[in-house]
């Protein structure tokens, strides 16, 4: 099973490498568009056990970016669709 933290885990790991493939050029660019501010985003990063995380923040990767919802949630198959 999943944990929270997993989930923060890989989360982060999507972020960062929509950051490296320049899909996202600043994470402010992120946090506009999920309507967060940079503390919440980095209280998050700091510590992954923090329930700071939001749904929608997961379904802008899916949606949007072509994060795989089953590699998100659990873990399973490619980071991208």
């Amino acid at each position: 099973m999943q944990t929270n933290e997993d989930i923060v885990a890989r989360f982060f790991m999507a972020l960062n490498a929509l950051y490296a493939a320049e899909e996202i050029r600043f994470f402010a660019d992120f946090e506009r568009r999920v309507g967060i501010s940079h503390a919440q985003l980095y209280k998050q990063r700091k510590d992954f056990s923090r329930k700071i995380l939001q749904p929608q923040w997961l379904a802008v990767l899916v949606e949007q970016y072509g994060v795989s919802a089953d590699w998100l949630l659990l873990g399973r198959g490619r980071m991208f669709r």
